[in-house]
């Protein structure tokens, strides 16, 4: 998409629904936050969906947090290049819980993204290798400075 172009749909979010979060104009990415997500600071998975929404942005991606409001516990958190994504946590997480993660994203999103402070692609990989999900899904997994996608679809 062209950086202009790009640049007028972010203008064109409505700040009664929308908080505008931010706008690459090298890459014409962007973030912009429903007022109804919830960007927990429990545990870290709202700063991980914040670290995972300004790496996407410096892709180019434009990325929509979603509403959480009128929803069970069953959401996804983001919206961008025409899919529903899931963004899991997994600093401390072993093989069994990021097959969880996974299975739980699958359950909620189209996609699920993985972020994580240090190297766990082996073990996701691995996860990804062992597990049978609700239905395909694709997992891109973030780590800062990493983006790696491992396509399951």
């Amino acid at each position: 998409m062209r950086i202009d172009l790009s640049r007028r749909y972010y203008d064109s979010y409505d700040p009664n629904v929308w908080t505008k979060a931010g706008f690459d104009p090298k890459t014409g990415g962007y973030n912009v936050y429903h007022k109804d997500h919830n960007f927990s600071t429990i545990g870290g998975g709202g700063q991980a969906e914040k670290e995972v929404g300004a790496i996407l942005m410096k892709l180019g991606k434009q990325v929509e947090f979603l509403s959480e409001k009128g929803h069970s516990t069953r959401h996804s958190d983001l919206y961008f290049d025409g899919q529903t994504w899931d963004v899991k946590y997994a600093e401390n997480a072993n093989l069994e819980n990021i097959r969880k993660k996974i299975y739980g994203a699958s359950k909620q999103a189209d996609n699920a993204i993985l972020f994580v402070d240090t190297n766990k692609m082996e073990m996701l990989r691995d996860a990804v290798a062992r597990s049978n999900y609700h239905k395909p899904i694709g997992v891109y997994y973030m780590q800062i400075g990493v983006v790696e996608i491992i396509c399951l679809k």
